[in-house]
């Protein structure tokens, strides 16, 4: 397989994943109304886009089964009817099946040929007996009316190619041709393709033709006047009595060129000027006429109402229209490999590096040209770096919605009725974050299936609605997301995780833990209180996975339930994992980067200031105790203590924490660097920086360092307590 053949190999399967997930989506919806027919062109879109583009690939088996799909959503949409329960269950078996053939015939699947045939036989077999009976119910309602249709009338449509002059191909004597098999009652002129005149290459031909042909001819003798071109054109012929199905099938293949539906439905051959002419009138006494936006018409709703055409060809001209305007916004968009990007924002990251080098020399140059130079460049990095940002970001909404199938197929399958809804679907976030946070949210939401959402009936002894709720919820905080996953179920029995602690010996009788240190304990290694292991949960894995996948992005993870109320999991993550904006400061010899999204603000402190706090590590800022830390002694960096030290007051969420440093250095652009796996047991450090006079700064995991001394402080303060009752007795 050549360069070429890879490079479309591998744009089909970009594409064919983008709408096979845009293909189960629609269907899911439709459960919600499964009668919806509008929904139905969508789906037919999808299907004809998948069978078209695995054609161009040769991939013969996604193409034949692809065409049952396609025929059976044919005939719904010409009886204007959408799909039941059952057939969205089918529909949904099938973009499975088109999903692994897609993969065996690129060489991507581990699934055996007769595996899939066997398969694909089945589904067929279904798709065909819908078919079957669909035919057998059509009315004679599918016909065009007599207006339309009068014997022996042939409907015609050709778009010539550009290089029709050049052969000496004139449209012209095809048209005489056709005058010698019978009367020719009308022909208009197609001219979507021309140019402005400025533009026009005389040698190129640009125009269509739809002609109505009245003869006696049978269809082979009508296609051999085309004969010669039918390389080289765009033809469709209508028999006389024509179904609408078969217009409906026109109109989709029609270019796709932006039209009005009046102008579409005359270029199709449905519509006459007259009959067009005669509804915009109408229309437009109606508006004089009318004062309520609600009480006026669409001109399709006139056309159908005047009896020119039917309403399922205007569905499929307005669907036309859609299709070709989403065309033109897919059209305005260029698709990038997301390597390309990663190595983009890398040397933006660079670049970064080097201006902070420039900017160090300058300040030791006195030198105003230089200094100038350096401003200037910083100003164009900083652009350039916002700018490669938001092209890798993406929202949120995505990768939501491809979880309301595991919903549904999951609590199927443990017989629960549970809905899932999404909030801030238009949350951006980087590719790169979303890519990895996918499979922690996987496992959350299992999660609240499995063990969080009761069952139909015990639901309803609880007094709660049978069916249970699952909200996925993302909001953009400054320079972070926070993504919240809240059920309505029976939440976490605080009790039944002391008694399964106790068992495993991790803690023991004289352990006092608060209730929410127990909910914690969720997230350790191996932990679970599920009776029984099923192919859902009960191995003890998942959790802590969550939580160190989640901490792998510099984010952080927090679990919140109320027995017989439900749960709610709070994850905060950076936007981007590449750039962030930091607040430098010294301890010591020391340089660290505190995430300036979480810096409130800076104050001075001196030694009599900490010695009002008797020793506690906490003191009052603004008549409000904020706990802090003293940053020489968790690094326990050595030299002497400055007289007046600096205080960084953090923000997280609803409360405040304070690092006392010895210098605040000032803003820095803070391009952040991985410290491997050797690294990753540092409690209170995320990754690394590199400054610009080349030494390393390390990036502080605030968050972290809060709950380590917040944890640290609960089991002080329960010693004492545990302490001072043994005293009494």
């Amino acid at each position: 397989m050549n360069m070429e053949s890879n490079l479309l190999i591998q744009t089909f399967l970009e594409e064919s994943a983008e709408l096979l997930h845009q293909l189960e989506d629609v269907l899911l919806m439709l459960e919600d109304e499964p009668e919806d027919a509008e929904s139905i062109n969508t789906i037919f879109r999808i299907a004809h886009t998948l069978k078209g583009s695995a054609g161009m690939c040769e991939l013969t088996h996604v193409v034949e089964f692809t065409h049952y799909m396609e025929n059976m959503l044919d005939q719904r949409r010409a009886q204007g009817r959408g799909l039941d329960k059952q057939q969205i269950e089918l529909f949904l078996n099938c973009n499975d099946h088109v999903n692994q053939l897609i993969k065996f015939d690129v060489g991507l699947s581990d699934i055996s040929e007769q595996t899939l045939l066997e398969q694909g036989l089945e589904l067929e077999t279904s798709l065909k007996q819908y078919i079957a009976d669909n035919s057998l119910a059509e009315t004679n309602t599918d016909s065009l009316d007599s207006a339309k249709s009068v014997s022996g009338n042939w409907h015609i449509s050709i778009q010539f190619g550009p290089d029709s002059f050049r052969y000496s191909n004139e449209p012209s004597s095809f048209i005489s041709h056709l005058a010698s098999l019978g009367e020719i009652l009308q022909v208009i002129t197609l001219i979507d393709k021309m140019p402005a005149a400025a533009d026009m290459d005389p040698e190129t031909c640009y125009l269509g033709f739809e002609i109505i042909l009245n003869s006696d001819s049978d269809r082979e003798t009508i296609a051999d006047v085309f004969d010669f071109i039918k390389e080289d054109c765009q033809l469709f012929i209508h028999p006389p009595e024509t179904k609408i199905s078969d217009y409906l099938e026109h109109i989709l293949k029609m270019p796709d060129h932006s039209q009005r539906l009046g102008e579409l439905l005359i270029n199709a051959g449905l519509l006459t000027h007259n009959e067009l002419q005669t509804a915009l009138n109408q229309q437009r006494n109606l508006e004089e006429k009318s004062e309520s936006d609600a009480e006026k018409l669409m001109i399709g709703e006139l056309l159908i109402e005047q009896g020119s055409v039917h309403e399922p060809v205007v569905k499929a001209a307005l669907d036309k229209q859609q299709q070709v305007q989403e065309l033109n916004l897919q059209r305005s968009v260029i698709k990038v490999s997301a390597d390309k990007l990663d190595e983009l924002v890398n040397l933006v990251g660079e670049m970064v590096i080097v201006q902070a080098r420039l900017k160090q020399v300058s300040m030791l140059i006195d030198n105003d040209d230089l200094d100038s130079i350096s401003e200037d460049l910083e100003h164009l990095i900083t652009d350039l770096r916002e700018n490669a940002f938001n092209i890798r970001m993406v929202q949120i909404g995505n990768s939501f919605n491809r979880f309301r199938r595991l919903v549904r197929d999951l609590s199927k399958q443990l017989s629960k009725d549970i809905r899932l809804e999404t909030e801030g679907a238009d949350t951006e976030l980087d590719k790169t974050v979303i890519d990895q946070i996918n499979e922690p949210l996987i496992h959350l939401i299992r999660n609240c299936i499995d063990h969080g959402i009761e069952s139909p009936e015990q639901r309803e002894q609880c007094g709660k609605n049978k069916q249970g709720r699952i909200l996925l919820k993302a909001e953009q905080s400054d320079s972070h997301i926070i993504i919240k996953i809240i059920d309505d179920g029976s939440g976490i029995d605080a009790k039944a995780i002391q008694s399964k602690l106790l068992e495993k010996g991790l803690i023991t009788k004289e352990d006092e833990l608060t209730e929410q240190q127990l909910i914690n304990m969720i997230f350790e290694p191996g932990f679970s209180t599920a009776k029984s292991i099923s192919n859902v949960s009960g191995r003890g894995v998942g959790m802590d996975v969550v939580r160190r996948s989640i901490e792998a992005l510099r984010g952080h993870v927090e679990l919140y339930s109320q027995q017989g109320k439900g749960s709610t999991v709070i994850i905060t993550l950076p936007l981007t994992l590449a750039i962030i904006e930091g607040l430098l400061i010294q301890v010591g010899e020391d340089n660290y980067v505190i995430p300036l999204n979480l810096v409130e603000q800076c104050i001075e402190i001196t030694v009599e200031d900490l010695k009002k706090s008797h020793g506690e590590q906490v003191i009052d800022i603004r008549d409000e105790p904020v706990p802090f830390i003293r940053m020489r002694e968790w690094f326990g960096s050595d030299g002497e203590i400055p007289e007046i030290e600096q205080m960084v007051i953090c923000q997280l969420e609803d409360r405040m924490f304070g690092l006392v440093v010895d210098r605040v250095v000032g803003q820095h652009q803070t391009v952040v660097k991985n410290l491997g796996k050797f690294f990753e047991g540092l409690v209170g450090i995320s990754s690394a920086t590199i400054l610009g006079d080349g030494t390393v700064a390390l990036i502080l995991d605030v968050p972290k360092m809060y709950q380590s001394i917040k944890m640290e402080q609960t089991n002080r303060y329960q010693k004492l307590t545990h302490f001072n009752e043994h005293q009494k007795l």
